[in-house]
């Protein structure tokens, strides 16, 4: 495993652990990391939370990426971008990506 993938290996974890340890109801199954460049040329990381069971309370939704934003951003020199998206909707776009 390379130094990189290490990385996003940690942030999975540590995302993961908060997630599950302060919002229970985000009910979060899967996270997907993405390295990426914004439209200046600046890192960012794509944060896919793929969720199950509907719509995740807003204000669940705005704490945790608040609070997972300064983990991340704090680690790393990557701007993360967060996107919640419903585990019935990951797999119609894999199947769409085929």
């Amino acid at each position: 495993m390379n130094e990189r993938d290490a990385e996003l290996a940690d942030f999975r974890s540590l995302i993961r652990d908060r997630l599950d340890a302060l919002w229970p109801q985000l009910r979060v199954v899967d996270v997907r990391l993405r390295p990426d460049e914004d439209g200046y040329g600046e890192p960012v990381l794509m944060v896919d939370l793929i969720f199950r069971g509907g719509a995740p309370n807003v204000d669940a939704v705005m704490d945790a990426e608040r609070h997972l934003h300064a983990q991340i951003f704090g680690a790393s020199d990557a701007f993360p971008v967060f996107s919640f998206i419903d585990e019935k909707e990951a797999s119609a776009l894999r199947r769409g990506a085929r």
